[in-house]
């Protein structure tokens, strides 16, 4: 049953319009350096989003939101969290269009984050436009749009040390040198230590002009049959010359 504080029943202000943000099957790969002492079946993480800078004082951007483990979908080195409430805000109608085509950015934060890593894999999310309808003298829906996950990019909350850097500095000139200038494009793979360095070397690539993509489930399974070990793609942006140094 729907709180009564939920998005479909809290007034909604006049000059004001409402966003959902529907989120389902969150899954993550985790690295546990401690499980003779902790228990990451026990954990209970949290779920953190991150959108365009002018929603920075919206306090669902700020704040962490319970997630509860599907155990059915859940198996060894995979975990599937669901999300215990609602995510919705109101904002100004001026501001829906920069929020409507903006990325958002998601991270999984462990109650034991010393020792407990999550690594996002698969997030399927979509944002819903909510406005009271007269006629049907309730709030409903107006419009809905199916978002695309990517990992989250380089932010000034993060810090990385020197050899993160240069790790991922290095990893990055291997995988330019395996571009194929024809189709300005390639597979390879990349150590990311679980997730730690996504942001980092695909924050990188993007300075340098290229594009770094982690490669779906189904996309690493068909490159191993055919007997190559990858796990993204990187390919040149438009407009831009490769030039492997």
């Amino acid at each position: 049953m729907e709180s009564p504080q939920g998005p479909f029943t809290t007034p909604i202000e006049n000059g004001m319009v409402r966003i959902l943000i529907s989120i389902d099957s969150i899954s993550c790969e985790f690295e546990n350096s401690a499980p003779d002492f902790i228990q990451v079946k026990n954990d209970t993480p949290s779920l953190y989003i991150s959108g365009p800078e002018l929603a920075s004082s919206i306090p669902v951007f700020n704040s962490p939101h319970s997630l509860t483990t599907n155990k059915e979908k859940s198996g060894t080195g995979l975990r599937v969290f669901e999300l215990q409430e609602s995510i919705w805000f109101d904002t100004h109608l001026d501001l829906v269009t920069s929020i409507w085509l903006s990325d958002f950015s998601f991270f999984v934060q462990s109650n034991h984050e010393k020792y407990i890593s999550y690594y996002l894999v698969g997030l399927n999310h979509k944002l819903e436009w909510l406005q009271y309808d007269a006629f049907a003298d309730r709030i409903k829906a107006i419009s809905a749009s199916k978002k695309e996950f990517k990992p989250p990019l380089i932010s000034a909350k993060k810090s990385f040390s020197s050899g993160d850097i240069l790790k991922s500095a290095d990893m990055i000139k291997r995988a330019i040198d395996k571009i194929d200038l024809k189709t300005k494009g390639a597979v390879v793979k990349f150590n990311t230590e679980m997730g730690k360095l996504e942001p980092l070397i695909i924050g990188i690539g993007d300075r340098l002009g290229y594009t770094i993509h982690p490669l779906s489930r189904e996309e690493v399974a068909y490159f191993e049959r055919e007997g190559e070990n990858v796990s993204h793609s990187i390919r040149l942006k438009p407009n831009q010359s490769a030039s492997k140094t």
